[in-house]
């Protein structure tokens, strides 16, 4: 079980705004769901308010949030690929105990591929 980095062909779909925020929101609401089984646990970030703090990064919570950043893309190649990653981390989240070397693995290169693609979108002229 691995993260599935989007092909390269496919970059140029993130042109479309709304497809491109809600491909790297769904990333974020990705790394929540793992990152506290990460080899350097964090914190989840999303936490909406009123919510207990116990309730970060759950499927519970995360769930429906990425469903929705799913179900607003327009592009068919990136909802496919977003929603790929997404069954593939639910599952590395039920398995934690018996797959930490696959989860490290899946943040690590849903990491590169943040890197490759969402900062230098965001930050273009600090990419150059």
């Amino acid at each position: 079980m691995r993260f599935e980095n989007l092909p390269e062909q496919h970059f140029s779909q993130l042109k479309n705004i709304e497809d491109f925020n809600n491909y790297a929101d769904g990333l974020v609401l990705l790394d929540d769901l793992l990152c506290s089984y990460d080899s350097v646990p964090r914190y989840p970030e999303y936490l909406p308010s009123g919510m207990n703090i116990r309730q970060a990064g759950t499927p519970e919570l995360l769930s429906e949030p990425i469903r929705q950043c799913i179900n607003n893309i327009t592009s068919i190649d990136l909802r496919s690929n977003l929603k790929l990653n997404f069954e593939t981390a639910q599952t590395l989240y039920d398995e934690r105990g018996t797959r930490q070397t696959e989860i490290f693995d899946f943040l690590a290169e849903l990491v590169r591929q943040y890197s490759e693609v969402i900062h230098p979108a965001v930050y273009p002229d600090i990419v150059g």
